[in-house]
């Protein structure tokens, strides 16, 4: 099996957990994992979680994109946002093909957001660029409706984490960097289409009115590259994409232990619900 190999040979033995203390295992943290096309890299994902997680309280929603739509990861995150339960004040969106290795990936909670993933294996254990917000990251329920969540705009692969990045400067929420060690699942890797690059460049362009933030003006003249200066000239406000006009259908909602055969017997916190776009 696939899936075997992957753990027998890119996964070393010697997973180290962080410890825990009472406050961190009082308030439960959900993981919400945009998902579509990648069983292998779940029936990993989700036990691995588990042993490293240990007792902190937490639960894994998998939300996964059934249409024939290209790949929306921003919306399906924002799903996953609404069906939260009113108790659970903070979440965790996580790429299913990230596996944390050591003790430097701490989920540990604080005041501010947390992007985990500063050392990534695919990206040589570095951070690809000073924005980047992809991968594993943490923050409260509060800064996430402050922000109106990702953009639903962005279809294919790239640029949604960027977009949410540039609405939390905009919002004035701290983003804590932290230097975690993540293992790389193997996956196809594709270009971000012009239109997500457009939309980012718009996004940009409407940042740029509002701050004199040096590294998100850096951002716009790096992302112009390929983008005409006709594409941009109308700037997109987050406040009218996001949240606040997320629609999307509800096919299935079930026990993720009863929905995936797992190798071995996971939590049944942790859910995964099915939606058409």
């Amino acid at each position: 099996m696939r899936s075997r190999e992957i753990k027998e040979e890119t996964i070393p033995l010697n997973i180290m957990a962080p410890s825990r203390n009472s406050e961190e295992r009082d308030n439960r943290l959900v993981i919400i994992v945009p998902y579509r096309d990648r069983l292998d890299h779940l029936k990993l994902f989700v036990p691995h979680m588990e042993s490293f997680l240990g007792d902190r309280s937490y639960r894994i929603l998998v939300v996964e994109q059934t249409d024939n739509h290209s790949f929306n990861k921003g919306k399906l995150c924002n799903i996953g946002f609404t069906l939260m339960s009113p108790e659970e004040e903070w979440l965790c969106f996580h790429d299913v093909d990230m596996l944390p290795l050591d003790d430097s990936c701490e989920y540990s909670l604080t005041d501010n957001s947390i992007h985990l993933a500063g050392c990534v294996q695919q990206f040589g254990f570095q951070m690809p660029y000073p924005e980047y917000l992809g991968g594993v990251f943490l923050t409260k329920r509060r800064e996430f409706e402050k922000v109106n969540g990702y953009s639903n705009e962005y279809w294919g692969w790239g640029n949604e984490d960027d977009d949410l990045y540039i609405r939390y400067q905009l919002s004035g929420s701290k983003i804590q960097q932290r230097p975690g060690r993540y293992l790389s699942l193997p996956h196809p890797t594709s270009q971000a289409s012009l239109e997500n690059d457009v939309r980012l460049a718009r996004a940009l362009a409407f940042a740029a009115t509002q701050t004199t933030d040096s590294g998100i003006l850096d951002r716009i003249n790096y992302i112009k590259t390929g983008v005409s200066p006709l594409h941009i000239e109308s700037a997109v406000d987050y406040t009218s994409d996001g949240l606040c006009n997320l629609r999307y259908r509800i096919l299935s909602r079930d026990r993720l232990q009863s929905a995936i055969s797992f190798e071995q017997k996971v939590s049944d916190t942790h859910e995964i619900v099915r939606v058409e776009l």
